[in-house]
């Protein structure tokens, strides 16, 4: 039996049972699904729907009558397969280039901040694949999926991402798109002004009392004067004699830093 690849896009309010009613169908027709993205924002609903359509079943037919009866719009076009046979292309074949996903976070995320990790991918040749939210209340982090084309360099991306996020005042990050990456287990980050709004040496020096010769250290380490290990060693060794007290009283009363909630 032969079929026909097709791409469905279904558009319209939010409800529920939309994609139950639909993915329904195409089981019982004995259509073949290949791919399928779904988004709701404000309240309105895309969802994208890639199947190979059996010639000899009124699938898209009876699509048509079920997205009408939903309050949906439903659109179709056929999409050519990488051969001729029906079988499906994998998700990146060696000519066409490698998936990178980038994470930018934010106090606030705006069309300008958008605007520069858009251009920034451009010039270096990556095509956006998608765009998703990943904050709750407010538009504060997004990830981006991006396909950087053959004999394009990664690291040139990296560099010019993180110019533009420093810039623009916000941080990002790039990472090859893999099954490793979406079944993370375990994220490090730095604590101090990151985490937490404060930096806790600083205020243990104030409260022993050498608050400007600890700053004093910490300037040299940041002009790269000193060591940074031998930095540390001095400034921990001028803490020497602090009640821990001190430090119990400052894990319990930490400010937290930026929210991306």
């Amino acid at each position: 039996m032969t079929a026909d690849r097709v791409l469905i896009t279904v558009t319209g309010p939010d409800r529920t049972g939309v994609t139950a009613t639909l993915t329904g169908i195409l089981s019982q027709q004995g259509a073949t699904l290949h791919d399928i993205e779904q988004v709701v924002v404000q309240g309105q609903l895309t969802l994208c729907l890639l199947v190979d359509v059996p010639e000899t079943r009124d699938v898209l037919k009876e699509l048509l009558f079920s997205a009408k009866q939903l309050g949906m719009e439903l659109d179709f076009k056929p999409v050519a397969t990488a051969d001729g046979d029906g079988e499906a292309r994998s998700a990146t074949t060696p000519n066409e280039g490698r998936r990178y996903v980038i994470t930018a976070i934010g106090r606030t995320l705006g069309a300008g901040h958008l605007h520069a990790i858009a251009s920034a991918l451009a010039a270096e040749g990556a095509n956006i694949e998608k765009i998703g939210r990943l904050s709750e209340n407010t538009l504060a982090s997004v990830e981006i999926h991006a396909l950087l084309p053959p004999g394009r360099d990664s690291d040139a991306l990296k560099r010019t991402l993180l110019s533009v996020a420093t810039s623009a005042g916000f941080d990002v990050s790039l990472q090859r798109e893999s099954l490793y990456r979406r079944s993370k287990r375990l994220v490090v980050l730095d604590m101090d002004s990151t985490l937490i709004s404060i930096e806790v040496i600083d205020e243990l020096a104030r409260a022993a009392g050498v608050g400007a010769e600890v700053s004093r250290i910490t300037e040299r380490a940041m002009q790269g004067e000193m060591d940074y290990d031998e930095s540390l060693r001095q400034r921990v060794g001028l803490l020497a004699g602090l009640d821990v007290a001190v430090l119990d009283k400052l894990a319990a009363n930490l400010p937290e830093g930026n929210s991306i909630a």
